[in-house]
């Protein structure tokens, strides 16, 4: 795979994102996420390592139209889609 190739594609474990077409990879199972969930964990992956505020998360994926059970139901869907997984992908903390 060329390096143009690779800039579209994040990878964690067994999971396989695909940028452009939001398709994301479980255990080599297709998953199709919405929109917002969508940037959310991409939001998250080009954080690698990083706590990534929820001031954060709500700014860059919602702007001024931020709702905080907005960012928990793209949360919570990340989880349900990614809970073939045996590592924790996406964790809470709080600070």
């Amino acid at each position: 795979m060329t390096n143009a190739a690779c800039e579209h594609w994040l990878q964690c474990g067994t999971l396989l994102l695909e940028v452009n077409s939001g398709h994301l990879y479980c255990d080599d199972v297709a998953v199709t996420l919405d929109s917002k969930p969508l940037q959310v964990l991409l939001a998250l992956a080009r954080a690698p390592d990083r706590r990534v505020s929820k001031q954060t998360l709500l700014q860059t994926v919602w702007g001024a139209d931020a709702v905080d059970s907005a960012l928990s139901q793209s949360i919570f869907r990340l989880r349900a889609v990614m809970q073939v997984s045996d590592h924790k992908i996406i964790v809470s903390r709080r600070g």
